[in-house]
């Protein structure tokens, strides 16, 4: 989008509205930029909270964007198996294949309800000696998880499995300071929807 309208928001949100009065009644509209945190990225966001009552996803909630003000931008990674040649060169040079990063919002014609007790996963599964951590975006925030291994339980066994991307239920977490939530062998935490299912 950023190549047909440049900087203007307002035209890009202009069009929006045109592609989403011309959908038939079930119809849905889907934008997918590649992941630039100061253009596309940020583009899709804005469009995001002007539609926020129409978004089908990524978003479990209709509340404004967490992150569209802040240092931090919405998008997802997949990780994927390259070909051989550009694993050869990044090796060479003493890197990792970068993830395929894009942002992306799902329209319908109509207004969705959400089910605000679910939760998106914002970043990869991050596992450290005994801790595994993820982001979440859910109700209007962006929440940091954490739970010690010795805690995992058959309740909350899917956090072996999350990926980013994933749509979860969370319940009975322990706020353990600003934005910051731990996951007792007591919590629930499910998968309920996959955004990658091939993976």
């Amino acid at each position: 989008m950023y190549e047909i309208f440049g900087d203007s928001k307002d035209e890009i949100k202009v069009w929006c509205h045109r592609i989403l009065k011309s959908l038939k009644e079930d119809g849905i509209f889907i934008l997918i930029e590649p992941a630039s945190k100061l253009r596309n990225s940020k583009i899709i966001m804005e469009i995001r909270d002007e539609f926020k009552e129409y978004i089908i996803s990524p978003c479990t909630h209709n509340k404004k964007c967490p992150l569209l003000n802040k240092d931090d931008w919405c998008h997802f990674g997949l990780r994927w198996n390259p070909p051989l040649y550009l694993t050869r060169a990044m090796n060479m040079i003493r890197l990792r294949v970068p993830d395929i990063n894009f942002s992306y919002i799902i329209l319908s014609k109509n207004k969705v309800e959400k089910d605000e007790r679910f939760a998106r996963i914002v970043s990869h599964r991050l596992e450290e000696k005994g801790k595994i951590s993820f982001w979440t975006c859910e109700k209007g925030e962006k929440l940091k998880y954490h739970i010690l291994k010795k805690n995992i339980s058959e309740k909350n066994k899917d956090v072996e499995q999350i990926q980013m991307g994933d749509m979860v239920l969370i319940q009975d977490s322990t706020e353990k300071g600003k934005n910051e939530h731990e996951i007792s062998s007591d919590s629930v935490l499910e998968i309920k929807g996959k955004l990658f299912d091939f993976v």
